[in-house]
């Protein structure tokens, strides 16, 4: 009986010591394995020297224009010929007209005595053909001075178109512009047209009381250019 007793008591002991196994290791935390951080490696070289960061699209639409360049001023262009000058002396006034051209200029004493008279400058010279028949590639400028033919620049034009509607003299004008010119002169420029062909050119002003017009054939640019410098004599 004694025995069983020891018996019994070892067994109750070892069934204890087997639960307080059991529920030590059930109660012990399950160890976790570790992870080394690593480092993030640089992609480049550069990245690994750390640049500046890269400017977004926003960026460089902020970014400031290059200053503009300053304009430059194109340089006037010489005139295509070289000019000298004519003078007047009885109606008073001067003009430049091109180098080599030849001038048809009366006396002075035709010119004292005449109502009328005229100068011509032409681009050949005196002894080949003129008159409206110009040679190809010519050009030509009458001017017709009628003494005391008009106060006033209005009363010059007037008497101009009265004497283009002659009808011996078939002229259309194709066009008209007021111009002032350089000098202070005022006046009218014609383009027309004439039988059997050919368009001239006209400036008509009034001078000391003189009517004063310019006639041309040819080059209108050559026409314009000597108009530009008709001027009165300056008073000694």
């Amino acid at each position: 009986m004694q025995r069983m007793n020891r018996t019994g008591l070892l067994a109750l002991i070892l069934l204890a010591l087997a639960v307080s196994a059991c529920g030590a290791r059930a109660t012990r935390p399950t160890p976790q394995p570790t992870v080394a951080a690593t480092a993030a490696l640089p992609t480049s070289s550069a990245d690994a020297q750390s640049p500046l960061p890269r400017p977004t699209a926003a960026a460089d639409a902020q970014s400031p224009l290059p200053p503009p360049t300053a304009a430059v001023t194109p340089t006037p262009a010489r005139p295509v010929f070289e000019m000298e000058t004519f003078r007047d002396e009885t109606a008073g006034f001067e003009i430049d007209y091109p180098v080599g051209w030849s001038v048809i200029d009366p006396a002075a004493a035709v010119k004292a005595n005449a109502f009328i008279y005229s100068v011509t400058f032409q681009s050949w010279p005196p002894e080949e053909p003129g008159g409206q028949g110009i040679p190809d590639g010519a050009s030509k400028m009458d001017i017709s001075i009628t003494k005391d033919g008009a106060e006033t620049v209005e009363a010059a034009v007037e008497s101009y178109r009265q004497n283009l509607a002659l009808p011996e003299r078939p002229v259309e004008i194709i066009s008209e512009e007021s111009v002032e010119l350089a000098s202070g002169l005022t006046g009218v420029r014609f383009e027309l047209r004439v039988a059997p062909g050919g368009t001239p050119h006209a400036f008509v002003t009034s001078l000391n009381g003189h009517l004063i017009s310019l006639n041309g054939m040819g080059d209108a640019a050559v026409f314009d250019a000597m108009v530009k410098t008709l001027r009165p004599v300056a008073e000694p």
